[in-house]
């Protein structure tokens, strides 16, 4: 440790033999080595006068150089060391590794606090002609740090061969295997997110010096998303194709409903282990998987299992073709609005040839309270299937029944009556019918020109 004044006044030989004794630091912070109390208070004390004196802001790039030589040399040595397991070892290790140096590297950030903002100084204000690109190309120290972890991953090959072991752990959860450790494999799925997260901004003062400013490093090499998401969307997508393949042959009942447990099943395995961005993308594999791959199939089924009229039936098929949140969905809105336009045509018209209007209007009036119910509990308020049933109710409305009345008129002379009614007998059970029928009515009369009341 020299006196604080000679640090501004160092020759070279000076400056290499102290330049040397900092990279040291840095090696031993990488590689938590114990340091004595009074050495380390020299060492720390040697860095910050070091990167605050003069003679560092001349020979920057020298003196990072010399700590980005350390911090290959400690990462070469881990990842030789990483490449030597296999199967589980390998994740377990992985993520033992990515922690400690993960930790080292934030404190190599706080070490080298004075010398990182020498840095953004240079690159901002002070770059010099004949080195411009050397300088902006030096990044903060911790940052920098993260950058050879996760291109020296990349280069060796290690990256792959994790997401490989990773891809294979999944694998044999999916077919039943419990003993695969999905949460050691969430850490380190982490820890590459951490590394694009790391790699892709850093913050430092904008051109004036004053404020903070995001400046950009590199998105081109995203390891999460190209080592890992990519993969195992297409491993995902291999893997349910060829279980849908075998389910289709099975009836189309059971094979929606077996459908719907296997994404649930998948999503539910999942959601602890990938980013939230992945469970949106995963939802749709899934689904495209099991019902774009079929849409032939479900075209052909989907009117037959209306008409079996199991609300049930129709949850598990609405939840089926509409699982992925973003969509692409496979709409049943023209199928669903036939059925239920055939149900009220069949239930209505056998009332107006025999000349039953009140019963009629009750069960126009019951029908629609049950389908409006369906598209509220069982199609989750879904636009174009509350749409469907609307158009189906106007279908029925709108038809002639031979010269009579219509059914505006009809519906108007049997709200009169109830209103009647209600009046004599102060019954709240009438006046909730009642403002159902209004209700009904302007719902569904209001382009048509005839008035209701």
């Amino acid at each position: 440790m020299l006196a604080a004044g000679m640090y501004c006044a160092l020759s070279p030989e000076q400056f290499d033999k102290l330049m040397e004794q900092v990279a040291d630091t840095s090696s031993r912070v990488l590689r938590m080595q114990p340091v004595k109390p009074r050495e380390w208070k020299d060492r720390i004390y040697d860095v910050y006068q070091l990167c605050n004196s003069s003679t560092c802001m001349d020979n920057t790039p020298q003196v990072y150089d010399a700590i980005q030589k350390r911090i290959e040399v400690f990462v070469t040595d881990t990842v030789t060391s990483l490449l030597s397991h296999h199967d589980f070892k390998l994740i377990s290790k992985m993520e033992k590794e990515w922690a400690s140096f993960g930790n080292a590297a934030v404190r190599l950030d706080h070490l080298f606090n004075s010398f990182n903002r020498t840095i953004t100084q240079i690159q901002n204000v002070r770059v010099r002609a004949d080195q411009e690109h050397y300088y902006k190309h030096l990044y903060e120290i911790g940052l920098s740090a993260v950058l050879v972890w996760r291109n020296m991953l990349s280069e060796t090959g290690l990256t792959k061969k994790i997401i490989d072991v990773i891809l294979v752990e999944i694998d044999k959860r999916r077919a039943g295997d419990t003993l695969a450790d999905l949460s050691a494999i969430k850490r380190v799925l982490t820890a590459f997110h951490e590394m694009d997260a790391k790699s892709v901004w850093t913050q430092g003062p904008d051109v004036q010096g004053k404020g903070r400013s995001k400046r950009l490093v590199s998105a081109n090499h995203m390891t999460y998303h190209e080592f890992f998401e990519d993969p195992f969307l297409m491993s995902t997508a291999k893997y349910y194709s060829n279980e849908s393949m075998e389910l289709i042959s099975n009836s189309f009942r059971y094979y929606i409903r077996r459908t719907l447990q296997m994404m649930n099943a998948e999503v539910e395995l999942m959601t602890p282990v990938v980013m939230d961005v992945t469970k949106r993308k995963l939802a749709r594999v899934v689904q495209d998987c099991f019902v774009h791959a079929h849409e032939g199939a479900f075209r052909v089924h989907i009117p037959e299992m209306l008409k079996l009229g199991d609300k049930e039936d129709w949850s598990v098929l609405y939840k089926v073709t509409h699982f992925s949140p973003n969509g692409p969905w496979l709409e049943f809105d023209n199928e669903f609005q036939e059925y239920v336009t055939s149900v009220l045509m069949d239930k209505c018209t056998p009332l107006m040839k025999s000349g039953r209007p009140t019963e009629y209007i009750n069960c126009l009036l019951e029908e629609a309270r049950y389908y409006t119910d369906v598209g509220k509990t069982i199609f989750q308020s879904n636009g174009s299937l509350t749409a469907a049933i609307s158009r189906a109710l106007q279908t029925v409305i709108n038809k002639s029944w031979g010269g009579g009345p219509s059914t505006p008129e009809m519906l108007a002379k049997y709200i009169d009556t109830m209103i009647r009614k209600s009046d004599a007998s102060d019954d709240i059970a009438q006046d909730v019918t009642i403002e159902g029928c209004v209700s009904f009515a302007c719902g569904n009369f209001v382009d048509d020109h005839t008035s209701v009341m």
